[in-house]
């Protein structure tokens, strides 16, 4: 079986830190933490772990999509993360509903998880394209 990464030069399922929405992803989590950290101050706990464990999911699924050497995992994991980057867009809306936060601190954030989104679905055509995966799951 072609490796998930047989189309991408010099990229195997070892150096997953190559992929662009890897990086972005990493981004977005580093400027999420800015925003969420005053909410575990405000001692509403539940809320901020579930808002890290939702940050912490985007890139983890990526990288757990490309280590899996599928290019039908990789696919199926990328689909994980782009609901959990949805997820995550959403939880930044209540922060601001909730008071903990202001639009405009989130307002660029949430620009930038809607670009990794669009990343992430090319990514998932290019991998149905190319490894003939018929299957949107």
């Amino acid at each position: 079986m072609e490796s998930v990464f047989g189309y991408i030069r010099g990229m195997n399922e070892s150096n997953w830190e190559r992929l662009l929405v890897w990086q972005k992803s990493m981004m977005i989590a580093k400027d999420c933490y800015q925003i969420i950290m005053p909410i575990k101050e405000a001692k509403d706990f539940g809320f901020h772990q579930h808002l890290i464990k939702t940050m912490v999911s985007v890139s983890s699924n990526i990288v757990e999509g490309a280590a899996s050497g599928s290019p039908a995992g990789f696919h199926k994991h990328l689909n994980h993360a782009t609901g959990s980057a949805a997820e995550l867009s959403t939880q930044l809306d209540l922060t601001v509903h909730f008071g903990y936060t202001s639009a405009e601190k989130v307002e660029g954030v949430k620009e930038e998880i809607k670009v990794l989104i669009k990343q992430l679905n090319a990514l998932k055509a290019s991998l149905r394209r190319r490894h003939n995966l018929n299957q949107k799951w």
